[in-house]
């Protein structure tokens, strides 16, 4: 069986000291997996339709929401744009003239950077928007409080097709979309163009629930450890292109 407890409670489990695993397995392909590895594993795009979001993560943002009370069923119909502020890097330049377009074609648009925002704050704020978007980041792993139905928009950092905000949101059951149509500050694109740098792609995976072979922690992704140089997440900033 799989429970989710809260680290102060494994801590307190172990007698307060600190907790080391001796292996840990990435099943990323059965129904019954939970653990996603890091992106810096490169971990192809898992596509889940076969299978739906697993139930009992889907349950784990619900009873957080119930817990602090919000109510996820009032002013879902707005866009939630996520900002990175300096001296966070990914900031999306162009923000003001994109966020006009969005209010022009007569989309409800609030901008936030959560991370100057308190923990409930944040959960309410997604709770209550019916699309979340943002540039690629931490950010928009609050996808999973957003309210049934609604869906993740990435802003992918150079046009690079990241996996990790893709596949969380396919296990807890949300639509995403990307914008791929995007550029990386000079300063970025000349240090990857010095140092030969070339793009990772991310495959996509179709799972049945019933066959992990090839994609578990002994083989997770098809590219070596990026350089910091040649990793799209590094860029500082990131323009949507007209």
């Amino acid at each position: 069986s799989v429970r989710l407890v809260h680290c102060k409670d494994l801590l307190s489990s172990a007698g307060g000291g600190p907790v080391f695993f001796r292996r840990l397995h990435f099943n990323l392909v059965r129904h019954d997996s939970w653990v996603l590895p890091s992106e810096d594993l490169h971990p192809p795009r898992i596509l889940r339709r076969k299978v739906g979001p697993h139930p009992l993560l889907a349950e784990m943002p619900r009873k957080v929401k119930q817990a602090l009370s919000i109510d996820a069923s009032i002013g879902i119909s707005a866009i939630l744009l996520i900002r990175r502020n300096p001296p966070s890097g990914r900031r999306l330049e162009n923000e003001g003239a994109f966020v006009d377009m969005l209010r022009a074609s007569s989309f409800t648009v609030h901008v936030r950077d959560l991370g100057l925002m308190p923990f409930a704050a944040q959960v309410e704020a997604v709770a209550h928007s019916a699309i979340l978007m943002g540039v690629h980041g931490q950010g928009l792993f609050n996808l999973v409080f957003l309210p049934q139905g609604a869906a993740v928009v990435e802003i992918a950092p150079c046009g690079a097709r990241l996996a990790l905000v893709h596949n969380v949101a396919e296990l807890f059951g949300f639509r995403f979309s990307e914008i791929v149509n995007t550029s990386c500050d000079d300063s970025f694109l000349q240090t990857f163009t010095e140092h030969g740098c070339q793009p990772c792609w991310s495959r996509e995976v179709h799972t049945n629930a019933t066959d992990s072979r090839g994609l578990d922690s002994n083989h997770i992704g098809d590219c070596e450890r990026l350089e910091p140089s040649c990793d799209a997440r590094s860029a500082q900033i990131v323009a949507i292109g007209s």
